[in-house]
């Protein structure tokens, strides 16, 4: 049912819990969009398929089942090509309550912090203790996302006075959701350790500093203005 064109799936993903499943797979027409589709198993029983998540506004790079709630219902977090976050409530098959108030697409009212910037989102880390709290991973950082707070016009950065922070003026507020944390830069991984319940993040760094004292000499140097 998965890709009766035999494409293989680029995204997967198992809930903490072991009931959903969640695959993507890209399709002849849309080869660079992957078409998300989500299992469900109890019991033991085989996983059966239980919903297609409609096409979205940009193609997704990377996805996460967050930790279940307490009423035992399971969302999806997908981050997209643009930069931006959809979230899906697997339980109910539909757009979850968070992302149908940002509207569609959801880029106008999300930080500017996060969709302005030149690297995607790459990983999404939950937390396994929170079903609200996620971690958006990209090559040069990472953003704290709560589900349960509100999104803020401009997001902080950490540390403030980073090189690559924006500046802003003093009258535009901040809020403590959606902080950008700069500290990590050539990310290769990220994720949490421990097993199902980890709470610790791995982050995996391969600056380019190490790769270029690799390197040969250059066999031809530019010698700009002579």
């Amino acid at each position: 049912h998965v890709s009766p064109t035999h494409f293989p799936v680029t995204m997967l993903d198992v809930s903490s819990c072991g009931t959903y499943v969640v695959a993507a797979v890209p399709t002849v027409a849309a080869p660079s969009d992957p078409h998300i589709h989500v299992y469900a198993g109890a019991d033991a029983s085989p996983y059966a398929h239980r919903w297609s998540v409609p096409p979205g506004h940009a193609p997704a790079a990377c996805l996460s089942l967050l930790a279940p709630r307490r009423d035992k219902t399971v969302l999806l977090a997908v981050g997209t090509a643009d930069n931006d976050v959809v979230v899906y409530d697997v339980s109910a098959r539909a757009v979850s309550k968070w992302s149908a108030a940002l509207g569609t697409p959801p880029t106008k009212n999300l930080p500017k912090e996060l969709t302005t910037k030149r690297e995607g989102i790459l990983r999404i880390v939950p937390d396994p203790k929170d079903p609200h709290k996620f971690l958006l991973a990209g090559y040069g950082f990472l953003c704290a996302v709560d589900l349960a707070r509100p999104v803020p016009y401009a997001a902080s950065f950490f540390p403030p006075d980073h090189v690559r922070a924006f500046r802003r003026r003093p009258h535009q507020r901040r809020g403590g959701n959606f902080t950008v944390c700069l500290r990590y830069n050539a990310v290769l991984y990220a994720g949490r350790a421990g097993g199902a319940g980890g709470d610790e993040l791995v982050v995996v760094e391969h600056p380019w500093e190490r790769i270029q004292r690799g390197l040969p000499d250059a066999l031809v140097r530019k010698a700009y203005g002579r």
